[in-house]
């Protein structure tokens, strides 16, 4: 599979930072501050599949294969990996792997952890999805295990980049609600967990016996500071040493402030606008005499065409993102298995616009209100905004409401919106994880449409991902991926909008090996040298 960032990768400013995180730092250990954008909301690692919760327990807990800073698998708990049959992955474990409890990892703790985040129930979206073709785990000596499935599963390695590990003995002892009250948190990775504050702050330490190699910093201070204004004082101030999700609008400024390093990299994280598909009035539409309308005009895909072609992104990217953003007219940077080349942004056409919503049956538009999250993206309430000036200038009246992002999605999910901002980091380098959660056909038992919050269905699309995810050739697999993409931008199911750039910046003397994935991890910082 092919690295999303092939030839996509930017950083600010280069450093050659891969090579020294194979052996320890010759430099003094200290503490190291982070201030970042997100706050965790949980401790155990398998509640919540959540950006800020997963960039917090990679420093404590670890997968069997992991993701480097470009989105390729290598190893990590898991030395090798293989499908020894079309329906039977085994992975060979890394032997003399400790827990923070001094315990050894065996297979028997993988094949736990595996059944455990495959049922744990909590409300909130877990991690299920990725494991419900497995059907059977086999532990077939300490050091190895096998999972079984009753089809082929090629993203078997994939999916299971995302699991933490747990220890079977610990967890069992503690439930979830003891780990997110900060009770038995116990892991194999560089960091031992000491305290948190939900939603504030975690307070981690090095541990001495962690087998890979030993990060800089003793002690690592994680604080929640969600304001951006707020987060890059703390930075000015010294009271952080890094922080992430940089305020677009002090970009440029400080680019050029020696005391200071910037750092950036293009993102999986692919925003879009999601469009309500339903039959139905929608709850949002008004006629422009503010009555509401007898049909869904957005389900005519006439209309929807008409406003991606009413979206200058470009004009987007490099003035209400401050450059923080790529424009794209699909869902994957170019270099990503089953990306399509040959589509490009949707041009910018007004003009065509107005003759696609004439021939829909509204010449003189109708009202509409958008939505978007005011707390989530980089300012995402500002792109509501552009786009609610573009949709006007074709005739679209329309009114934005900007929502803290767990208001707006909650609406969402109830069918409360007619056109909203939908954000999807795609961890998995290939379209299967978001074509499945974002645009399959909902269906709770398998798996499918978790957030297809605007009920988009199409039989020609669900075929496409069935024959995608059930074959082990790559080539007939990307084959079927890029059907299925391409049924959802034929009829716009969501219209594409841009892919985030991550950005981070540090003090003088630390410097940073950016992530597509966004997590800022100590382990990645170093001493600038």
């Amino acid at each position: 599979m092919k690295s999303i960032l092939d030839r996509t990768a930017t950083v600010t400013r280069a450093v050659a930072l891969a090579a020294s995180l194979l052996v320890p730092s010759l430099a003094t250990a200290a503490d190291l501050r982070v201030g970042v954008e997100g706050a965790p909301t949980a401790m155990d690692p398998h509640w919540h599949n959540f950006g800020p919760n997963k960039s917090l327990h990679a420093h404590v807990f670890e997968t069997l294969i992991r993701r480097d800073a470009d989105m390729k698998l290598e190893p990590a708990l898991a030395l090798s990996w293989s499908a020894v049959d079309p329906l039977t992955w085994e992975f060979r474990l890394r032997p003399g792997v400790r827990f923070h409890d001094g315990s050894t990892l065996t297979a028997e703790d993988v094949a736990w952890t595996i059944n455990r985040a495959a049922t744990l129930q909590s409300g909130a979206a877990t991690y299920a999805l990725y494991l419900r073709q497995i059907k059977a785990t086999e532990v077939v000596d300490p050091l190895t295990v096998r999972f079984r499935t009753e089809q082929p599963f090629p993203l078997m390695p994939a999916y299971l980049s995302t699991i933490f590990v747990m220890s079977k003995a610990n967890g069992e002892k503690f439930t979830a609600d003891d780990m997110n009250q900060g009770r038995g948190v116990i892991g194999t990775g560089p960091y031992r967990f000491v305290s948190w504050v939900r939603g504030t702050s975690a307070d981690l330490a090095l541990f001495p016996d962690y087998w890979g190699p030993k990060p800089e910093w003793d002690k690592v201070s994680v604080r929640s500071i969600p304001t951006p204004g707020t987060r890059l004082a703390a930075l000015l101030a010294g009271d952080v040493d890094i922080i992430d999700a940089v305020p677009s609008q002090d970009i440029a400024r400080l680019r050029g402030d020696p005391k200071l390093a910037l750092y950036t990299k293009p993102s999986t994280t692919i925003l879009t606008m999601f469009p309500d598909h339903r039959p139905r009035p929608s709850p949002k539409v008004l006629d422009n005499a503010g009555k509401p309308m007898t049909v869904n005009p957005i389900a005519d895909v006439r209309v929807r065409r008409a406003l991606s072609m009413a979206i200058n992104r470009q004009l987007l990217a490099e003035r209400v993102l401050d450059g923080l953003g790529t424009p794209t007219g699909q869902f994957l940077l170019p270099g990503a298995f089953a990306h399509l080349p040959d589509v490009a942004v949707p041009a910018f056409d007004p003009q065509a616009a107005r003759r696609l919503l004439a021939e829909a049956g509204y010449p003189e538009g109708f009202q509409l209100t958008i939505n978007c999250q005011n707390n989530r993206f980089i300012n995402d309430e500002q792109i509501c905004q552009a786009l609610g000036q573009a949709f006007a200038r074709i005739g679209i009246r329309t009114q934005v409401e900007a929502l803290p992002h767990t208001v707006m999605i909650a609406a969402a999910g109830r069918g409360e919106l007619s056109l909203f901002m939908h954000g999807f980091t795609i961890e998995t380098a290939e379209p299967s994880s978001y074509l499945q959660a974002s645009l399959a056909t909902a269906n709770p038992a398998r798996g499918r449409g978790a957030v297809n919050r605007g009920a988009y269905t199409n039989p020609r699309l669900d075929a496409a991902l069935d024959a995608a995810v059930a074959e082990i050739d790559d080539a007939k697999r990307e084959a079927a991926l890029r059907e299925a993409t391409r049924v959802a931008l034929d009829e716009v199911a969501l219209i594409p909008l841009y892919h985030q750039l991550n950005s981070w910046a540090t003090r003088a003397g630390i410097a940073y090996v950016p992530r597509s994935d966004e997590s800022t991890l100590a382990l990645f910082v170093r001493s600038a040298r």
